[in-house]
């Protein structure tokens, strides 16, 4: 089984968040947890956005220092690429659903279009859309 983190999810992870831990135990060999390039992508903007409003140079220092482990640590992942069958899929979802956003409409699209489960805490934002298959990691009953 392939499993998408949504952002939400991939920073409970970071801050190794104990709510994870009872389902990451239930994985099954072969199970995969990917990201998707979204979910790289706001985690990287929120990284150099707290940069760019550090005040003093300590807290410059500390959060620079985090962007780059982020960095680091975003590259030992697996990334599904978003290929021209991912943004079909994204138009397709976009139609009739009004103001959706459309990092949520291209994490649902990447998740549709590998085959995989997608795994976040903001299910209500997804449970509409056709296929998809939504769990919730950290709020689930064990």
């Amino acid at each position: 089984m392939i499993y998408l983190w949504d952002t939400d999810i991939y920073s409970a992870w970071e801050r190794a968040s104990q709510a994870l831990a009872p389902r990451l135990a239930r994985l099954r060999d072969g199970d995969e947890i990917v990201l998707s390039a979204v979910t790289m992508y706001e985690v990287l903007r929120g990284r150099t956005a707290a940069v760019a409003q550090a005040r003093e140079e300590s807290a410059y220092a500390r959060r620079l220092a985090a962007l780059v482990a982020s960095l680091v640590t975003l590259r030992r992942w697996s990334v599904v690429p978003d290929t021209a069958e991912t943004a079909a899929r994204m138009a397709g979802l976009r139609r009739g659903r009004g103001n959706r956003g459309r990092a949520d409409l291209c994490i649902a699209a990447t998740a549709l279009t590998a085959g995989a489960t997608l795994v976040t805490r903001n299910e209500r934002d997804f449970t509409d859309l056709p296929g998809l298959r939504v769990e919730n990691w950290v709020d689930e009953q064990a």
